[in-house]
């Protein structure tokens, strides 16, 4: 088993990677808060040796803070939320 939050598979870094050439926009979904952090911490210092921008989206937040990041960026960008924050939203 692999966590995630510890380490990155060979095959998902080049999913990363390849996000970054089309200018994707991806949604993580973790399950917990707790979760949320470790994630955030390993894939933000990660990806930015590509130049890939990640953010992290907690239930405290206003969810126009991702609507504002996603209007006003066309590269690649990483969103980052806790499962049961899909829920509010409906997405």
């Amino acid at each position: 088993r692999i966590k995630l939050e510890e380490n990155i598979p060979l095959s998902l870094f080049e999913y990363f990677k390849w996000f970054k050439e089309n200018k994707r926009i991806v949604l993580i979904v973790v399950p917990s808060e707790e979760k949320l952090n470790k994630v955030y911490n390993h894939y933000c210092s990660t990806l930015k040796s590509l130049e890939i921008r990640v953010v992290r989206y907690n239930k405290n937040q206003d969810f126009k803070f991702v609507s504002d990041i996603i209007q006003g960026y066309s590269n690649t960008l990483f969103i980052i939320v806790v499962d049961n924050i899909l829920e509010t939203f409906q997405i």
